[in-house]
């Protein structure tokens, strides 16, 4: 959906706004779309809590376990189960719902059907907060400090007898930089990650910045 500043400010004063962040999983969409539900009143769907509802996970590390990593037998047929629940989730249609709304998706929203991603760009602005070059190794240690439920995709290899988590280690770059290209591509507004993962970012800054990105 393309925007100018003031068709923004004037969806957001009737109510009608909405809102699409994409990006990694660690790069500030749900901390951005927090501030939003709290401090300018949006309605906030986060897709990753609604597929946990539906596989009966308890947060995030939870979905994890279950989803596993891609050199265990269960992963395959899990990592299927999760993109189908992810079409249904980000494809519901919410155009009844007043108010404004942010939708908060998953890191791989990029791999979803055309038709879904089409649903996205005719309804929604969709907004990507970027990984820089100089981030990747920052968001590579955040993730394997705290793994999160991860689409691999044709991204992951293992070679003869390396170790899984090495392989993980090897392959995770290349996952970076296939979605930053996805992402940007996807995207109508794209947002650099240091900015939405700056610590204390106020509200009203980032609804600023937001609108400000748009064209006059």
């Amino acid at each position: 959906m393309i925007l100018n500043q003031t068709d923004f400010q004037q969806k957001y004063d009737e109510g009608s706004l909405r809102l699409c962040f994409i990006g990694m999983s660690n790069i500030g969409k749900s901390y951005c779309s927090q501030l939003l539900e709290t401090h300018f009143n949006f309605d906030r769907y986060e897709v990753d809590g609604e597929i946990q509802k539906q596989i009966g996970a308890d947060g995030m590390n939870d979905a994890s376990s279950w989803m596993g990593y891609p050199f265990e037998s269960k992963y395959q047929a899990n990592e299927k189960s999760y993109l189908s629940l992810e079409v249904e989730k980000t494809e519901l249609d919410l155009s009844e719902q007043s108010g404004n709304l942010v939708m908060d998706t998953t890191g791989s929203v990029i791999y979803l059907n055309p038709k879904v991603r089409a649903y996205l760009e005719q309804n929604y602005l969709i907004v990507s907060f970027d990984v820089s070059q100089s981030m990747i190794d920052d968001m590579m240690g955040e993730f394997f400090r705290s793994p999160k439920t991860v689409v691999w995709g044709n991204a992951f290899n293992q070679k003869e007898n390396e170790q899984g988590m090495d392989a993980l280690r090897r392959c995770y770059p290349g996952l970076l930089e296939d979605r930053i290209t996805r992402y940007r591509a996807l995207a109508d507004v794209t947002i650099p990650g240091e900015f939405s993962r700056i610590k204390g970012l106020q509200a009203d800054r980032l609804f600023e910045v937001l609108k400000l990105s748009l064209p006059k």
